[in-house]
């Protein structure tokens, strides 16, 4: 990067751009721990490891992280993330919808006869 300066969202975007053009691909290690993204660039053929700590935070092994705080294998498994998460609130808002009562409780054509 020539020595412009970068605000923190721009550098974010650089490498998501990145991530999209070199077609990169996350493999989970560790449930929502640890993934391996393949370099493309860099050393091609091998793998970084991209860690998700608790804190939510998501780092990388690659020079550009130790350098920029971010880079397109980080942004990989943030996007990764981003996409399981979306997808378990679809499920949660698909389950939901069905568990819910309808706004009538439906009648029972027997009533009349428990009334008797």
């Amino acid at each position: 990067m020539n020595g412009t300066k970068y605000t923190h969202e721009e550098l974010v975007a650089r490498a998501r751009e990145r991530a999209n053009e070199e077609n990169l691909h996350s493999f989970q290690v560790e449930r929502r721990r640890l993934y391996l993204v393949k370099s493309r660039k860099l050393r091609p053929g091998t793998y970084h490891m991209v860690r998700v700590h608790r804190s939510g935070q998501v780092t990388c092994d690659c020079p550009g992280w130790e350098r920029w705080t971010v880079c397109a294998h980080q942004q990989t498994v943030v996007k990764r993330l981003e996409r399981e998460a979306a997808r378990r609130e679809w499920y949660r808002e698909q389950y939901l919808q069905a568990d819910l009562p309808s706004e009538e409780p439906e009648r029972d054509d027997t009533d009349h006869l428990r009334a008797a």
